[in-house]
């Protein structure tokens, strides 16, 4: 296990602690869920660490973290950063700095090593679902669109959308991560037949039957556990097929290219960069 992977377990051992003290659920999803059926922990070259919270208990989460965390962990919205682009939270130790690469020209977006706290809902099904993913779809693209400035648009297609939704811009930053955050809520994972992931541009062809995640399996994760999905092989084959065979050598790496400090505080990081941009 790697430095950050130990600081990515400290944080998650504070969060499940929080968790089962608070009857929150939680479900280790992607690499994460991965790496405790294949791995038991980390995969080795992973760098970061996954959880979901049903939607109905997500903002119970929030409040809980902002109240109960220790000092040294911080909870990471979009209503607290300007250029936060993501629409789930993160919880963050702001004793350490981590820079993924799109951040650099946003000192304000700084935060420390982190992992994420992702919201799972209920999908109805049918036309209503298909409507409700693309909905989702759209208040995560434009929330992302807020933050961005023209120029982070790669391709001409993303330039034209930026400039196209430009003119709805002079609303409050955080207004289309709010209507997404208030829609979750209409959907609790609690008596849906279908579950999602509704912070994925792509979450329509991202649904499972609520049998999977209907209750869950204490895995071993490093020296400790980790709540995994109740049906993981069903979940893991839909979502990555093959997931027990290793990936090509070249395809072993970060997730998130960027770079962090185990040992510099991200504000003092970002002091001094804002420092240096002013002279």
């Amino acid at each position: 296990m790697t430095e950050l992977q130990q600081i990515i377990l400290d944080i998650f051992k504070e969060v499940k602690k929080l968790c089962e003290d608070n009857g929150i659920d939680y479900y280790a999803i992607g690499g994460t869920c991965i790496g405790a059926v294949r791995h038991k922990g980390f995969i080795p070259w992973d760098d970061d660490l996954d959880i979901a919270v049903p939607a109905e208990q997500y903002e119970d989460f929030i409040r809980l973290a902002k109240e109960k965390l220790p000092s040294h962990l911080q909870l990471i919205d979009h209503n607290d950063r300007e250029h936060f682009r993501r629409v789930f939270v993160k919880v963050a130790d702001k004793r350490t700095t981590y820079v993924q690469t799109y951040m650099t020209d946003y000192p304000d977006e700084y935060y420390g090593v982190f992992i994420d706290i992702m919201p799972m809902s209920g999908k109805p099904e049918g036309k209503a679902g298909e409507r409700y993913v693309k909905k989702m779809a759209f208040y995560t693209y434009i929330s992302q669109q807020f933050v961005r400035s023209y120029k982070e648009n790669p391709a001409l297609r993303e330039k034209l959308s930026w400039l196209f939704l430009r003119p709805l811009f002079f609303l409050p930053r955080n207004h289309y991560f709010k209507k997404w955050r208030k829609e979750i809520l209409k959907h609790p994972v609690k008596g849906s037949k279908l579950i999602c992931f509704p912070w994925n541009i792509k979450v329509r062809w991202r649904s499972f039957s609520h049998e999977v995640f209907d209750g869950y399996k204490e895995l071993p994760f490093e020296d400790t556990t980790i709540r995994c999905p109740k049906q993981w092989d069903t979940y893991l084959s839909t979502d990555f097929g093959d997931y027990m065979k290793l990936p090509p050598e070249e395809k072993r790496q970060n997730i998130h290219p960027g770079f962090y400090d185990t040992h510099k505080p991200c504000e003092e990081y970002a002091k001094e960069v804002k420092e240096k941009s002013q002279r």
